[in-house]
């Protein structure tokens, strides 16, 4: 492992960690904007957002629901911070 984290490798964590918290299904729809992590992450946060209006009155899916929106707020702010960064 290198020294210093690089750009893509950022990019690679976040595609990575929005695939295993959304699912191989809104991974697939938003492969498109692999190389731009935080539109991938916006998109799949509106189709969770979509899911939770599904799930009104289902308390246990609520709930899961709820913790992937959570997670997915998680990594937009990684995502900004990687945005922030000056790499080389």
């Amino acid at each position: 492992m290198s020294a210093l984290v690089t750009k893509s490798q950022t990019h690679r964590a976040l595609n990575q960690l929005t695939a295993l918290i959304v699912g191989a299904k809104f991974a697939r729809e938003t492969k498109s904007y692999e190389n731009d992590p935080r539109e991938r992450l916006n998109h799949c946060y509106k189709a969770i957002m979509k899911e939770q209006e599904e799930a009104l009155g289902d308390h246990r899916r609520m709930g899961q629901v709820s913790r992937k929106a959570d997670a997915m707020r998680s990594l937009i702010t990684l995502a900004r911070l990687a945005e922030e960064v000056e790499w080389e």
